[in-house]
């Protein structure tokens, strides 16, 4: 790990330390790093992002409750694509929990509020997934659809379509 007298270029490497830690796998180590950077670098500029990575972390290792409470925080903090993420993680988090009704509110709270060009249509997507769980099959079709009709290059509107025809949409 890299050490600076400069606080800034230590959270930076900090961050990206915790970054790696996740792109190996060593969730605990990745979740112990970015909280570090937020316990010890309250200015930090990628606070938000480095909350993502603890959240990240945790979903990872299982504490999807603890992983739901770093995600609504990062929504808190910012309205940028880790926002974005963050919210659909909590669709995702939810999901894993099988709380389909709670995790459509945030797949679609995510495609709604943030019009991000990657996020977006994957919550409409996961959310006429759960959609489709709970059996309200026109709320399925209507999340498909517009994923299809704003989003129209994006890489999941061909199972969009696939789930429209299954739907008799």
């Amino acid at each position: 790990m890299i050490t600076s007298q400069n606080p800034q270029y230590y959270a930076l490497s900090l961050f990206r330390t915790g970054e790696c830690a996740g792109k190996l796998e060593a969730w605990k180590k990745s979740q112990q790093i970015h909280e570090k950077v937020l316990a010890d670098f309250p200015e930090f500029e990628l606070r938000a992002e480095a909350r993502y990575g603890a959240g990240w972390a945790l979903q990872h290792q299982g504490q999807l409750a603890e992983a739901i409470k770093q995600y609504e925080l990062v929504t808190e903090e910012t309205q940028t694509e880790t926002a974005a993420k963050a919210r659909f993680m909590i669709g995702e988090c939810c999901f894993a929990k099988k709380e389909h009704k709670e995790a459509t509110r945030h797949f679609l709270k995510a495609a709604y509020s943030y019009g991000h060009k990657e996020w977006s249509p994957m919550a409409f997507f996961e959310a006429g997934r759960c959609f489709e769980v709970l059996r309200d099959s026109t709320q399925a079709k209507n999340c498909y659809q517009q994923l299809v009709e704003k989003y129209g290059d994006h890489s999941k509107v061909r199972d969009a379509r696939r789930r429209l025809a299954a739907l008799g949409g």
